[in-house]
C-alpha cells in the first residue's frame, strides 16, 4: 500500500457523478486558503490502454470537459485526469505524483485507487436511499473513514470537522471508546468484567473513568442483557469464538466515529493523559499503540481508525487472530509508555493479579 499524505480521496457507492459534486464542495471550502489539485481517475480496459498501462493528462482551464470545468470553477488550481488499467494503478499513481509534486494538497475522485493508495482520508458518497454496498464500490466501503449521505446535491456531512493542518487532511470528530468484554477469562477463572472494584464491577469501573472523555461508549460483549443498564451500546461479535480481534472488527464496523479508543476490561486504570495523546496522534496515523519499557505492544489499549477494518477483516478471513498482523499496511505510531512515566500497563490476567491490585487500592485508601 502506498501512503499519500496530503491527499483526500472520494469514492461513490452508487451514482458516479456524486463524487464530483462532493469534491467540488470540498474545493469550494478549502480552495481559497490552499492551492488544491483535483484528480479524476478512470479505470480502463486493455483495449484502451497505452503501452505503459495508463495515460495522464493535465486539463486546461478552458476545457470543454464538464467535470474538469466544474472542478476549476470550484477553485482547483490544477486538474488532472488519470486513465489507468487496474494492474497499473501504482505505476500510474507514481507518474501522477511526479507531475503534482510531493507537497501538494490533493482531492482525488476514485474508488479503485483506494485499493493501492492510502490517503489521509477516504470518503464514500452514496444516496441516502441506496442499499448497502452499491454497484460501483465492491469492498471499497470497508476503507471509508466516513460516508457522506446525499439528498440531491446536499450532503449529510460535518464539513466543519474537516481541516487542513500542516498540509494534511484531518477529520476532527468526536471519538468513540470501546470496552472489550467478550473474553473467556480462562486464566482468571471467573468473568473479569464482573470482578468487584470500588463497589462496582470491573466493567462499570472502566466505564465510569471513560465517561468524562467520550460522548459515545461501546461495550463489546456477547451477553447484551448483562450490560443493558449501563447506558452504552452493546455490540456482539459478528462471529463468536474468534478472540478480541473479532470484537475489534465488530465494534469498528458498528462505530460511527473515525477514531476509536479500545481498552480491554482487564486494564482497570485509565490514564486519560495517555488516551488523549493517542487520540491526537490518530488524527494523522491509522493506528496508535503504546509500547511498554520491555518493548511489548499494548494493542488492547490503543486507538484504531475505522479504515483499519479492511485489514482486520482480511486477517480474520485467513484465520489470523493477532492484531499486530493487521498493522503492516497502515500508518502506525508506537507511543513509548515511558513518555508518560509508565513502565507498562497494569493487566489483571490472574486471580493473583487481581488480589495484588486490590491490596494496592487499600494501601492508597489507608496510607
Amino acid at each position: 500500500m502506498i501512503h499519500a499524505p496530503g491527499m483526500l480521496m472520494v469514492g461513490s457507492a452508487d451514482r458516479d457523478e456524486r463524487k464530483t459534486t462532493f469534491a467540488c464542495s470540498l474545493i469550494e471550502r478549502f480552495g481559497a486558503g490552499h492551492d488544491l489539485v483535483a484528480v479524476k481517475v478512470e479505470m480502463i480496459s486493455g483495449a484502451d490502454a497505452e503501452g505503459c498501462g495508463y495515460s495522464l493528462a493535465e486539463e486546461k482551464r478552458d476545457t470543454d470537459i464538464k467535470d474538469a470545468a466544474r472542478l476549476f470553477e470550484a477553485g482547483a488550481r490544477r486538474v488532472f485526469r488519470l486513465r489507468v488499467l487496474k494492474d497499473s494503478l501504482e505505476k500510474g499513481f507514481s507518474a501522477l505524483m511526479e507531475k503534482i509534486g510531493p507537497d501538494a494538497c490533493v482531492v482525488v475522485e476514485s474508488n479503485s485507487l483506494r485499493h493501492a493508495v492510502s490517503p489521509d482520508l477516504f470518503f464514500m458518497v452514496k444516496e441516502r436511499s441506496a442499499p448497502a454496498g452499491g454497484q460501483f464500490a465492491p469492498a471499497a466501503e470497508d476503507y471509508a473513514d466516513k460516508t457522506a449521505l446525499a439528498d440531491g446535491n446536499n450532503f449529510d456531512f460535518d464539513f466543519d470537522a474537516l481541516k487542513i493542518l500542516s498540509g494534511r487532511w484531518i477529520l476532527d470528530e468526536a471519538p468513540t471508546a470501546v470496552i472489550l468484554a467478550g473474553g473467556l477469562s480462562k486464566r482468571m477463572g471467573s468473568d473479569k468484567s464482573l470482578l468487584s472494584v470500588r463497589s462496582l464491577t470491573m466493567l462499570e469501573h472502566i466505564h465510569r473513568q471513560l465517561r468524562p472523555a467520550f460522548e459515545k461508549i461501546i461495550v463489546s460483549s456477547n451477553e447484551p442483557k448483562k450490560w443493558s443498564g449501563l447506558g452504552a451500546e452493546i455490540v456482539p461479535d459478528k462471529i463468536p469464538g474468534q478472540g478480541p480481534l473479532m470484537g475489534i472488527a465488530s465494534c469498528l464496523e458498528a462505530s460511527a466515529s473515525e477514531r476509536n479508543f479500545f481498552v480491554a476490561c482487564d486494564i482497570p486504570e485509565i490514564d486519560l493523559r495517555l488516551v488523549r495523546s493517542l487520540l491526537d496522534r490518530a488524527l494523522y496515523d491509522d493506528g496508535v499503540v503504546p509500547v511498554a519499557q520491555n518493548g511489548r505492544y499494548e494493542p488492547l489499549f490503543a486507538v484504531y481508525r475505522k479504515r483499519m477494518l479492511h485489514g482486520i477483516k482480511a486477517c480474520l478471513k485467513t484465520g489470523e487472530r493477532q492484531i499486530i498482523k493487521a498493522f503492516e499496511d497502515y500508518r502506525m505510531h508506537f507511543t513509548p509508555l515511558e513518555d508518560f512515566g509508565l513502565r507498562s500497563l497494569r493487566n489483571l490476567n490472574t486471580m493473583r493479579d487481581y488480589e495484588e491490585y486490590q491490596n494496592k487500592l487499600k494501601e492508597r485508601k489507608n496510607p
